[in-house]
C-alpha cells in the first residue's frame, strides 16, 4: 500500500517560482510580527521549496532572518528588535539546515549572539503564553486530533476515507488579515494543511484502507477547536429486480395527503396513506443488516397501487443512507428479504451498484410487458377485439397526461407506441390482453380512453366503454435485454421497436 503524497509540492518549473517577490524576507518579517509558528509562517510560501513541508519552510525562514538580522545594516530595516525576539532558532536548527558558521566566527558564537542588538530570545523557545497568533498552536495537537478521528473511525466500516476540518471563523478571519497585510507566494489555507497533516497520521495508523479525496466511503469532519467530529458517509447502493405479489401497496412510502405525514384523523394518526410499500418491504431488512439510518428506493418507473409486478420484475436501486457496515452477500440478502417479505415482495439478481447508476435506472429507455383483464357493458366480439387491438400497434398513441395524475405530472401530450398486442376473449365475456409498449405509456388510459385524452384507444376504436378490471406488469426490458427484436441504441437515445417505430428520450419523462 502506497502512502499518498501529503506534502504540498510545487513543481520545479511551477510559474509561481518565477514570481517570487524580491521582498520575500520582508514578507516573512511582517508575518513574524504576528508571532507565528513555523507551520503558519511556511504556509505563506507554499509554492516555494519543492518537496518541503510548511513547517520546514517556516523553520528555514527563521534561520535566514536570524542570519540577515545579525548584519545590522540598512538593507533590512524591516527586521526589528521585536521580530528578532520572535526567532526561536536553535543551534540544532541551523546545523540541520546544512549551514556552517563563518570561518572567522568563534565556536562560542553559536551560543552567544554576535550582535548587541540580539538577546537570547532568538535562540530560546518562545516563552509561555506565546501561542501562535494565527492557529493558537493547533499544530502541536496533530497527534491528539488524529486520535479523535481514529476513535470515531473504529465505529464504521470503510475502505476509503478522507479528513476535513471545520475551522473557527475567527481563525479564518485572522488568516485573511495576515494575507492582506503581509502577502505571500500562493499561500495555502490553514484548513488544507490541517486536513493533510491529520489525514497523514490517520492513514499511517489504519490498516487496509486507502485515502481518497474524490469519492471516499467516509469523510471525517473535525472541529480542531472543540475536538468534536462528524461524519459524511457515502450511501450503499444495491441494484436488483423486485416482484410485487399483492395489490394495494404503493412502490414507495406515501405520506398522508391531508397532514403530509404529521398524523391526523384521516390517516388514523399514522401520517401514511398505506400501511406499507415495496420500498419498506425491501429496505427494512437491508437497513438492519447494514446498520443504516434510512433508505430510499429508486425504480425504473412505477406501477399503480392496484397493479402487481410479476414475471422478471422491475429493476430498482435501493439507497441505504449512513450505513455503518458496507459489505454484504447478495445471495444472503436476497434470502433475508424473500423470507421476511416474500408474501408481498420478492427480489432477485441483487448486486452492488453506484450513485451514477441511479439516473440510468430512473431514466433509461425501456419497454414494458403488461397483462390486463378488461370488460365492457357491451358484448366483446373476439374478432372485433383482435382487429382493433392490432390497430393500436400500427399508429402512434397521442396521450395527454391522464386526469388521475395531472396533479403531479406536467400537462402535455406524449407520443408512445404499442409494439405487440394479443387478446383472448373469455367465456364470461371478458378479455385478457397482453401488450408490449414503450415505457411511460399509461395502459389503463390506452384501453378506456380517459375521456378522449388518449387517441387512439381501444374504447374509441371499438366505440364501446371499456373497463380495466386488473392490470399486471409482466416485465421491464431495457438496454441489452431488449435484444435485436426490440433493440436499443444506447441510454438516452431512441428505442426502436420491431415495427420500426420510435420511443422518445425516456430521460425527459424522468425529469417531469
Amino acid at each position: 500500500m502506497c502512502c499518498p503524497s501529503w506534502v504540498v509540492n510545487s513543481e520545479p518549473d511551477d510559474p509561481a517560482i518565477d514570481r517570487v517577490p524580491a521582498d520575500l524576507l520582508e514578507t516573512a518579517a511582517c508575518a513574524l510580527s504576528k508571532n507565528l509558528c513555523d507551520h503558519c509562517l511556511g504556509r505563506l510560501f507554499a509554492k516555494l521549496g519543492f518537496g518541503l513541508g510548511n513547517e520546514e519552510r517556516g523553520r528555514a525562514l527563521r534561520v535566514v532572518l536570524a542570519m540577515v538580522g545579525e548584519r545590522e545594516d540598512e538593507s533590512t530595516p524591516f527586521i526589528s528588535r521585536e521580530i528578532l525576539e520572535r526567532l526561536p532558532v536553535h543551534k540544532e536548527d541551523i546545523q540541520e539546515s546544512g549551514m556552517e558558521p563563518a570561518p572567522d566566527t568563534p565556536t562560542s558564537s553559536w551560543n552567544e549572539p554576535s550582535s548587541p542588538s540580539f538577546n537570547r530570545a532568538w535562540m530560546e523557545e518562545v516563552s509561555e503564553g506565546g501561542k501562535c497568533w494565527l492557529c493558537e498552536d493547533v499544530f502541536h495537537s496533530l497527534d491528539e486530533l488524529a486520535s479523535v478521528v481514529l476513535d470515531e473511525a473504529s465505529r464504521w466500516e470503510f475502505s476509503t476515507f478522507s479528513v476535513g476540518c471545520r475551522m473557527d471563523p475567527r481563525t479564518v478571519e485572522r488568516e485573511q488579515l495576515l494575507w492582506q497585510e503581509c502577502g505571500g507566494v500562493s499561500p495555502e489555507p490553514i484548513k488544507e494543511e490541517l486536513n493533510r497533516e491529520i489525514g497523514k497520521r490517520v492513514f499511517e495508523r489504519l490498516d487496509g484502507v486507502e485515502f481518497d479525496r474524490a469519492d471516499p466511503d467516509i469523510t471525517f469532519v473535525l472541529d480542531p477547536l472543540y475536538r468534536s467530529i462528524t461524519c459524511q458517509v457515502k450511501p450503499v447502493f444495491i441494484l436488483g429486480r423486485y416482484r410485487k405479489l399483492v395489490r394495494g401497496i404503493p412502490q414507495t412510502r406515501w405520506p398522508c395527503r391531508h397532514c403530509r405525514g404529521k398524523g391526523c384523523d384521516r390517516c388514523g394518526g399514522t401520517g401514511r396513506m398505506y400501511e406499507t410499500s415495496v420500498e419498506e418491504q425491501i429496505g427494512k431488512h437491508v437497513v438492519k443488516i447494514l446498520e443504516g439510518e434510512d433508505f430510499k428506493l429508486h425504480g425504473m418507473g412505477r406501477e399503480d397501487v392496484d397493479v402487481m409486478t410479476l414475471g422478471t420484475g422491475r429493476p430498482f436501486i435501493l439507497e441505504v443512507r449512513r450505513p455503518r457496515k458496507r459489505t454484504f452477500s447478495p445471495v444472503d440478502l436476497e434470502k433475508v428479504i424473500n423470507e421476511g417479505s416474500g408474501e408481498m415482495v420478492s427480489v432477485h439478481s441483487l448486486r452492488r451498484a453506484s450513485r451514477k447508476e441511479v439516473p440510468l435506472i430512473k431514466g433509461a429507455p425501456s419497454l414494458k410487458r403488461y397483462r390486463t383483464l378488461i370488460s365492457s357493458t357491451s358484448s366483446l366480439d373476439e374478432e372485433k377485439v383482435k382487429y382493433n387491438i392490432s390497430l393500436l400497434a400500427k399508429s402512434p398513441i397521442e396521450q395527454r397526461t391522464p386526469v388521475r395524475v395531472a396533479h403531479r405530472r406536467a400537462d402535455k401530450v406524449r407520443r408512445k407506441w404499442v409494439h405487440e398486442a394479443s387478446v383472448e376473449v373469455l367465456s364470461d365475456g371478458k378479455a385478457v390482453i397482453e401488450l408490449l409498449t414503450d415505457g411511460g405509456l399509461y395502459i389503463k388510459e390506452l384501453l378506456h380512453g380517459d375521456g378522449g385524452r388518449t387517441e387512439p384507444s381501444l374504447s374509441s376504436l371499438m366505440e364501446i366503454p371499456i373497463e380495466v378490471e386488473t392490470l399486471d406488469v409482466m416485465g421491464v426490458l431495457f438496454e441489452d435485454e431488449m435484444g435485436t427484436k426490440e433493440g436499443v441504441e444506447s441510454h438516452g437515445k431512441k428505442v426502436q421497436g420491431h415495427n420500426g417505430k420510435h420511443q422518445t428520450d425516456a430521460q425527459k419523462e424522468a425529469q417531469e
